[in-house]
């Protein structure tokens, strides 16, 4: 068994050391990102997330090879908020984070790259990408646009930057 999941009451009838309690996390993410470091068969603690700036901002992060975190947010505030969060989350002291903002709406991209600076410093490799064409081929259903930008994200991730200092 590489994970096994159950109730506080009853952890003591479990002898694993790969315990998870469903009490132990209030926010979904968290408990996404222990399952996949859980799973990782060789602790790769890089932690890379992808910005789509926008009307409406596509985060997407990956701590591994897996995708921990997707959703679309409304301010830069709120994405900084964010991505301090999962770097608190995903805390390694052999990992590497990487945040990537696109440059479409270069005006917010400036604003979550600045705001990214004051709020965690250099505790993470932040850089500006080129996002042409990160939107362009994806096809979604009327009222769906969201899922756009969350994809749009994930290709931001992917890609390499110019890194900003």
């Amino acid at each position: 068994m590489k994970v096994v999941f159950t109730t506080q009451s009853e952890r003591k009838t479990i002898q694993s050391p790969s315990v998870i309690t469903l009490e132990e996390f209030s926010d979904p993410s968290s408990l996404r990102h222990e399952v996949a470091k859980r799973l990782q068969s060789r602790g790769n603690g890089k932690l890379i997330v992808g910005i789509d700036p926008g009307s409406r901002i596509g985060v997407t992060a990956f701590y591994g090879d897996e995708e921990i975190y997707s959703n679309i947010l409304s301010s830069a505030d709120q994405v900084v908020s964010r991505v301090r969060k999962l770097q608190e989350l995903t805390k390694d002291p052999d990992g590497e984070n990487v945040i990537r903002v696109g440059n479409g709406d270069l005006k917010l991209a400036v604003a979550i790259v600045k705001g990214l600076k004051r709020g965690i410093g250099s505790a993470a490799r932040i850089e500006l990408v080129d996002e042409r064409g990160t939107s362009s081929n994806i096809i979604t259903k009327p009222n769906r646009r969201g899922a756009r930008d969350m994809r749009a994200a994930a290709i931001i991730a992917f890609r390499e930057g110019s890194k900003v200092s």
